[in-house]
């Protein structure tokens, strides 16, 4: 026998409001996204803004990295204008470092990582990391800025770098070839034609041709 049914219909209704608001601030929170910089209208307390209003934002911390990453992690919304700022600036140092970027880009929320990366800086450490580096290169077809010093050595691989790139590409920081023996006219031309398309600080070219 329950002496105070009353109480019993009481809680139950506030268990009810309880699990109703729940859902409603889970509802706010859930953003979906049609791509990568689209944000669908959000439902409950959190309206949707305008990507201008977004960018405003973001404009101010393009060079606070620990900002930009924190506002990853709080709204996923916010990851495609992070990004832009983030991955800006990228340097690829030997084999290890070639391998974590292919990975990282075959994640589900990385497939287009390549694209917002404008400066690159690649150093290769042996021959060994030709090949790995080969197969990042494609992936950052958005590059207009690029520090060449440290790929003089594997001029073929420049000649295809700078192909590859001649439709984005508008600097190249510095080049210095020091390994051209073997070469013939055939790559010298090649090695001219990829290089109309930038423009170059200095250019030093160094060794017999064949």
């Amino acid at each position: 026998m329950t002496l105070f049914p009353w109480r019993h219909s009481l809680c139950n209704d506030i268990l009810k409001r309880k699990r109703a608001f729940k859902k409603s601030q889970e509802e706010a929170l859930t953003t979906s996204c049609t791509s990568e910089g689209d944000v669908v209208a959000q439902t409950g307390l959190i309206f949707a803004l305008p990507p201008e209003i977004f960018h405003q934002i973001f404009k101010y911390l393009y060079s606070d990295c620990a900002a930009l990453e924190a506002c990853s992690l709080t709204c996923r919304a916010w990851v495609p204008y992070s990004r832009e700022d983030l991955f800006v600036d990228a340097s690829i140092i030997g084999i290890r470092k070639s391998s974590d970027f292919l990975r990282l880009r075959r994640c589900r929320h990385y497939t287009n990582l390549g694209r917002y990366v404008r400066a690159l800086f690649a150093a290769l450490e042996h021959d060994s990391n030709v090949a790995a580096f080969s197969a990042v290169a494609p992936h950052l077809g958005e590059v207009t800025d690029l520090d060449g010093s440290s790929l003089s050595y594997y001029w073929p691989l420049c000649i295809e770098l700078l192909t590859l790139w001649r439709s984005t590409i508008s600097e190249v920081g510095f080049f210095e070839f020091d390994a051209m023996t073997g070469a013939g006219l055939p790559d010298i031309a090649s090695l001219a034609n990829a290089l109309s398309c930038v423009r170059l600080e200095r250019l030093v070219i160094r060794g017999r041709i064949a």
